[in-house]
């Protein structure tokens, strides 16, 4: 649901933070066992950041009020679509750094893709 879809990205869990792409991050959801997990977020809530995880830019989709910038996000080279306001000035194969916004993380068990709940 949604346009553009959710992006869904491995990471390492593991009490109240997460791991991905080498990077750790509070979770959303408190006391999680050690484990894979799968982090859902849409394109809208990462955001620009010169510290944040890598992804190598492949297609730029300029829509006018907006450019989508679709790609390849982390060490696990996941597919990956960014929504970012305005247009963006970017080519393929560029390599940029993206924040994920933890306030707006899903998390899915990677087993049963059932929605991991809590807070």
């Amino acid at each position: 649901i949604g346009a553009p879809t959710m992006n869904f990205l491995e990471a390492e869990a593991s009490g109240d933070r997460l791991r991905i792409a080498g990077r750790e991050m509070a979770s959303p959801v408190r006391g999680l066992a050690p484990g894979r997990v799968q982090l859902g977020v849409r394109p809208e809530h990462l955001s620009l950041a010169a510290e944040g995880i890598p992804a190598v830019v492949d297609v730029i989709e300029p829509l006018g009020a907006d450019t989508l910038l679709h790609g390849r996000f982390g060490t696990e080279r996941e597919l990956v679509t960014v929504r970012q306001a305005g247009h963006v000035l970017a080519k393929p194969g560029e390599k940029r750094r993206f924040n994920v916004d933890a306030r707006h993380l899903h998390l899915f068990d990677s087993q049963t893709g059932k929605r991991i709940a809590g807070g």
